[in-house]
């Protein structure tokens, strides 16, 4: 009986393995087909999902070269050292431990910063300037001295793939801290106009009003002014819009590939021929820019429903799109025609968040005991969705 048992395990463990090495190999060429759409993001997670189910070298410098290409770096090198522990010995194992240290010595930004300013900066025994000073130097050790007057101080700084480095020297007087937090993270910090770190992070800053500056690829730069008092803590929060100037950039780089979506949505609005309120819930399919769009709720004091099609014009997160399609309800059935603009806000690959404004006429007919009549009324509508794929 154990032994028929431990065959009957044995046979759903094979099973089972050999459904993770399907799984596996249809998540690594989805992340090839993101990885030619120049979706990096989605490439990651569909190659970190194979290596999670079957792991691979393979997978791991995948995803490696995915992060090196979206410029971060530190995640990289982290992946290309588990793709050296996995690999065996060979020429592409010697190429990966050659661009590893070539990631770690990649060109950074130093500044050097005294409290209170106008010191003399050495670094590696070259005079850069007097503090506050910004220089470019590639990553490893630095050697910075700094002297203002009777005061003398240095210390070595180390610089790793192209991050920003702030070093400061306090010097005669008690300097100030600024804590600046928000979003993005990782977005980078200048005071004064010279870099000092990411977000979040706390600085020490001389006392006395400073200009802070946020910014980050793809998010418009926030920029306010600070008062730091000596011995205490000021914050900021600066939380980054996106930029519409990217925004509005092609995210379908590859058009033609069949996408199946759903979503999700609620409907707010109002009619503008008689100020009645719309209140409708949304369920969309599609493929690409094609929807097939259902929708129920309460439209001029009666329940409605619609049944639609949805294209959307252009291929891009900011796009106009045109509606067509019937319209059933308590004030009369007919047809619905809408164009509008829709924003997609958001999108992680599985999942994203779109806004939806349009504006139409609908042409309906109603029997009544007094006899057939017809109409039209004119919506303007509000629709907030979530999508899927």
């Amino acid at each position: 009986m154990k032994a028929t048992a431990f065959l009957v395990l044995l046979a759903f463990a094979r099973v089972a393995s050999a459904d993770n090495r399907e799984v596996a190999r249809t998540e690594f060429a989805l992340g090839q087909q993101a990885d030619k759409d120049k979706d990096y993001t989605t490439a990651i997670q569909h190659f970190t999902r194979a290596n999670e189910l079957v792991p691979h070298p393979f997978a791991l410098f995948n995803i490696a070269a995915d992060y090196e290409r979206l410029g971060a770096l530190r995640e990289a090198a982290h992946f290309y050292e588990l793709y050296l522990a996995a690999a065996p010995p060979g020429p592409d194992h010697d190429k990966v431990a050659r661009l590893l240290a070539q990631l770690r010595s990649r060109p950074a930004s130093l500044s050097v910063r005294t409290l209170p300013g106008g010191a003399r900066v050495q670094v590696d025994g070259n005079v850069v300037g007097t503090s506050p000073v910004n220089v470019t130097l590639p990553g490893g050790t630095h050697h910075v001295i700094i002297d203002r007057g009777s005061d003398h101080d240095e210390r070595d700084v180390e610089l790793q793939f192209g991050e920003p480095n702030d070093v400061v020297f306090s010097l005669s007087g008690t300097p100030g801290r600024l804590y600046v937090s928000g979003t993005p993270a990782g977005a980078f910090v200048s005071i004064d106009n010279i870099t000092v770190g990411a977000v979040p992070g706390t600085f020490d800053v001389a006392a006395g009003p400073h200009t802070v500056r946020i910014s980050a690829l793809g998010y418009t730069p926030y920029e306010t002014a600070a008062q730091i008092e000596s011995g205490r803590t000021a914050s900021v929060e600066a939380l980054l819009p996106r930029d519409l100037a990217t925004v509005g950039l092609q995210t379908d780089t590859n058009p033609g590939r069949l996408a199946i979506k759903y979503a999700l949505g609620a409907v707010g609005g109002a009619d503008l021929s008689s100020g009645d309120p719309t209140g409708l819930a949304e369920l969309a399919i599609g493929a690409n820019q094609y929807e097939g769009v259902f929708r129920l709720g309460r439209a001029n004091g009666a329940t409605q429903f619609d049944a639609l099609f949805r294209w959307t014009l252009l291929p891009t997160a900011v796009a106009p799109f045109l509606v067509a399609g019937y319209s059933g309800g308590g004030i009369g059935s007919g047809y619905l025609v809408e164009g509008g603009l829709r924003w997609d806000v958001t999108s992680s690959g599985r999942v994203g968040f779109s806004i939806l404004a349009a504006v139409g006429a609908r042409a309906y007919s109603q029997t009544a005991s007094s006899g057939a009549s017809t109409g039209a009324n004119y919506p303007l509508e509000l629709t907030a969705e979530v999508r899927f794929r």
